[in-house]
């Protein structure tokens, strides 16, 4: 089946995250100039602005 989820997409002038080590969690917030694709869970997966993003 398909277990990708509904996607929205919404236009942020800020991109936060919350970022969870070893039972700590914090919010982790950055500037964003492009659209933030987040799936329904809420997670967001900015491949578009990750500076990690590798194709």
């Amino acid at each position: 089946g398909n277990h990708t989820g509904r996607i929205k997409v919404v236009f942020t002038p800020t991109i936060c995250k919350v970022t969870c080590t070893n039972g700590h969690c914090q919010n982790s917030c950055q500037q964003g100039n492009t659209t933030t694709i987040i799936s329904e869970n809420g997670h967001a997966t900015d491949t578009l602005t990750a500076p990690n993003f590798r194709v």
